[in-house]
């Protein structure tokens, strides 16, 4: 919960078809804080004033962040790791690592522990 009992929800792929439903269904709930994790300013902007128009809501906002796929992946490249976690026994059997590329890797956030520590604490803020 954030300030007053407001709830802050963090939603990504909000400038997508169901990211930005899920955003304003969300928003349209009384004593929410919506905020938007997007790559795009641009389309961020325009999602979050769509939002506010439609719910009423003045508290949806963004934050421009780049979530790691740096524009090099298809999006059918980076739907195949989520897909064969969720459709091979491997993602039932796994639990706790990262995986990228179909494989699991050593999660490059975990060899830096100040910034896991500092990403910790934003979402401690929220």
């Amino acid at each position: 919960m954030g300030d007053g009992g407001i709830r802050v929800c963090l939603v990504t792929g909000a400038t997508g078809a169901i990211g930005k439903a899920i955003a304003r269904q969300i928003a349209g709930r009384p004593d929410t804080e919506v905020v938007l994790a997007c790559r795009d300013e641009k389309k961020a902007g325009q999602t979050v004033r769509e939002i506010v128009e439609t719910t009423g809501n003045p508290r949806v906002r963004y934050e421009l962040v780049d979530v790691g796929f740096a524009g090099h992946q298809t999006p059918d490249e980076g739907a195949r790791t989520p897909v064969w976690l969720a459709m091979e026994p491997i993602g039932h059997e796994q639990s706790g690592k990262y995986f990228e590329q179909i494989q699991a890797i050593c999660c490059p956030f975990a060899a830096d522990r100040e910034s896991m520590n500092g990403l910790h604490e934003a979402c401690l803020r929220y």
